[in-house]
């Protein structure tokens, strides 16, 4: 035995299966600790329904800042709520309020009419309201950054052409509406920041893109007879409200050529020339009777007369 214990190869061997011996032992000690430790639950991931931050009234366009998050307990949504990050909750924002939605109501898709489905621009025009388009371009409408949801002064300009007016008063400029709603801009009917599907959204003229064509206005009846008479006098500009101006202002008094340039008034017409008659032949004096051979004379007892 003292010789086998001098010999290297028996020695390997020896310390070889020493350390299979305390590796097994090893594993076997962990996979008792490892089934007696607790299984942890695995949380589910926590949901969020999307709510009304604030009161708003039916055929109100969604801004993203009408809505909020509600933190949900674990388990499934109520039936018809949308949970906030999906891409159901992305496209609110441009949609249309059915009826009216109170501060903290659960959002449903039942509830609102998404750009580019049925009835969508008829939700945007509120009761008793007309939607009426008019023709635009870069410049009467203010660059064509006017989106739909701003609020806009309807500015009508017309130039008198007639002579006798004087010059300080052939150009005018009046405001025939007040703070009126934009529902779309072409096909665009939703507000800036708000995906659309499909080819709403951009405007009609692809070569000027952004710059709409046509503009459509929500107006009341009597407002929209006001529009379409001054089509047919001017041209017709668009001047941006700010978000926060007062709905009721004083009367924006009409404006003169004079009143931007007050030298037209020192500045004076040529004058008219009136139109002269055709010229008129003149009359050639009567001959003597005598060159008269056609004349007859009447006899009537001692004058005589000619005819």
């Amino acid at each position: 035995m003292a010789q086998l214990l001098r010999r290297p190869r028996f020695l390997a061997v020896i310390t070889l299966l020493a350390v299979l011996i305390a590796g097994g032992v090893q594993f076997a000690l962990s996979a008792r600790r490892v089934d007696a430790a607790p299984v942890q639950p695995v949380a589910a991931p926590a949901l969020a329904i999307v709510t009304v931050a604030a009161g708003l009234p039916p055929g109100h366009m969604i801004r993203p800042g009408d809505l909020a998050e509600l933190a949900w307990p674990q388990g499934d949504p109520p039936p018809g709520a949308i949970v906030a990050g999906t891409a159901e909750a992305q496209q609110l924002a441009g949609s249309v309020t059915r009826r009216a939605l109170a501060a903290g109501e659960l959002v449903h898709a039942a509830a609102v009419i998404r750009p580019g489905e049925r009835g969508f621009l008829s939700a945007l025009v509120a009761p008793g309201n007309r939607a009426i388009a008019i023709a635009v371009d870069a410049t009467t409408a203010a660059g064509g950054l006017i989106w739909p949801g701003d609020r806009v002064d309807v500015i009508l300009t017309q130039e008198l052409r007639d002579d006798a007016v004087p010059l300080a008063q052939r150009v005018l400029s009046e405001t025939i509406l007040s703070n009126v709603r934009i529902l779309s801009a072409d096909q665009r009917l939703t507000p800036a920041g708000a995906a659309a599907p499909g080819p709403l959204g951009v405007g009609s003229d692809p070569a000027k893109p952004g710059v709409p064509a046509t503009v459509t206005l929500e107006v009341t009846p009597v407002e929209a007879e006001r529009v379409t008479v001054a089509g047919t006098l001017g041209r017709l500009h668009l001047t941006l409200r700010g978000v926060a101006a007062a709905t009721a202002e004083a009367p924006i008094p009409a404006m003169w050529a004079g009143g931007v340039s007050p030298s037209l008034a020192g500045v004076r017409a040529r004058p008219v020339q009136a139109l002269s008659a055709a010229p008129v032949a003149p009359v050639a004096a009567p001959a003597a009777s005598a060159a008269r051979p056609d004349s007859v004379r009447i006899y009537r007892g001692s004058n005589g007369d000619m005819k």
